[in-house]
């Protein structure tokens, strides 16, 4: 009996240590019930933080990619650029660059902005969690009824596959602060997440933020999170293109509406390049050109590119003989001139 007393008094104090450690949670976020995202419906355009290396991102293409795997670890890592992607526990039957994912990841940056003063000293403290509603993505989603059961869980699904996909990577990257270049090493982006009465709590790891905090920011049109997911091209198109327009260096050059077809075409995932074409014997222009062009037409088509067009370094119009694009390695040479709302 005394023994059954003592074991009853164990479990009692550890029911009470894990409600405890729950409550705290918990209250952590049902206080957080009428929440608002720091988002302003009216506004069509924000500001977001932007790091070169995350830029590359959306274009790559896990299929064709080369991949270096760490037997010990089970690290798979990608080289991109100067930097490297590296996935723990690497699954070849999941997409860690799908649309869902990168826009999930424009989301916490664009949260942890509103949060951190820009370029705080090391010696500040920087707020690594943000918070949003099922219902708050889901209008960012452009969801037609965003309070509906139906509409909830499928958001959710959508939700919670990008942060388990997202708490696998880290960077490791060389990049530019200033006048200096600066090595980050093993940069992981999620800490942990959970989600309580329909509110997510994402715990970023302070040096993501720190490391985002010290980059630069750009311009980001909110319209971009109503992108079909089941074009990356799309997607990867549109951030090149609002990236370019918003560079400053760009638009001191006055070159930030106009874009060489070929920078364009290498941030392209599903575009295969003229090589795999050729050697499948397909047309590069319906496998290429006609692929790149229905990706921009989208763009004009979600009202977030005013207009684009084929035109040569100076803007100027095709010739004839260039509008019969005979030659791949001719289109490829063009630029395209382009505008985008708002901006």
């Amino acid at each position: 009996m005394k023994r059954k007393f003592i074991e009853c008094k164990r479990v009692v104090a550890s029911s009470l240590q894990l409600f405890f450690l729950c409550s705290q949670k918990s209250f952590q976020i049902n206080k957080k019930r009428g929440y608002i995202m720091p988002v302003d419906k009216n506004k069509k355009n924000e500001k977001i933080l932007n790091a070169p290396t995350l830029n590359l991102l959306a274009s790559v293409n896990l299929k064709t990619v080369d991949k270096v795997r760490d037997r010990i670890t089970n690290r798979t890592s990608i080289q991109l650029g100067t930097g490297t992607i590296h996935i723990e526990n690497f699954d070849a039957n999941k997409d860690y660059f799908k649309p869902r994912v990168l826009k999930m990841l424009d989301l916490l940056i664009f949260l942890i902005g509103k949060k951190n003063k820009y370029k705080l000293s090391e010696e500040e403290a920087v707020n690594c969690l943000v918070e949003f509603s099922i219902k708050q993505y889901g209008e960012l989603m452009g969801k037609s009824n965003p309070k509906s059961i139906s509409t909830k869980k499928n958001v959710r699904r959508i939700i919670d596959e990008a942060l388990c996909l997202l708490k696998d990577l880290s960077i490791s990257t060389k990049e530019k602060r200033g006048a200096q270049h600066v090595v980050f090493n093993d940069i992981k982006f999620i800490e942990e997440f959970t989600c309580e009465n329909g509110i997510y709590a994402v715990q970023l790891t302070e040096k993501f933020v720190r490391y985002l905090i010290t980059s630069y920011v750009t311009n980001f049109p909110l319209v971009l999170f109503k992108i079909d997911e089941r074009s990356k091209n799309v997607y990867s198109i549109a951030k090149k293109l609002i990236y370019h327009q918003s560079n400053k260096n760009n638009r001191r050059k006055k070159t930030n509406e106009i874009i060489s077809v070929e920078v364009l075409l290498n941030v392209c995932p599903q575009i295969p390049p003229i090589e795999e074409v050729r050697l499948k014997k397909g047309g590069w222009r319906s496998r290429i050109e006609e692929n790149f062009a229905n990706s921009l037409d989208k763009l004009v088509d979600d009202k977030i590119l005013v207009s684009w067009e084929y035109c040569n370094q100076n803007c100027e119009p095709l010739s004839d003989e260039q509008l019969e694009m005979n030659s791949f390695f001719e289109f490829q040479k063009l630029r395209i001139h382009f505008k985008i709302l708002g901006i």
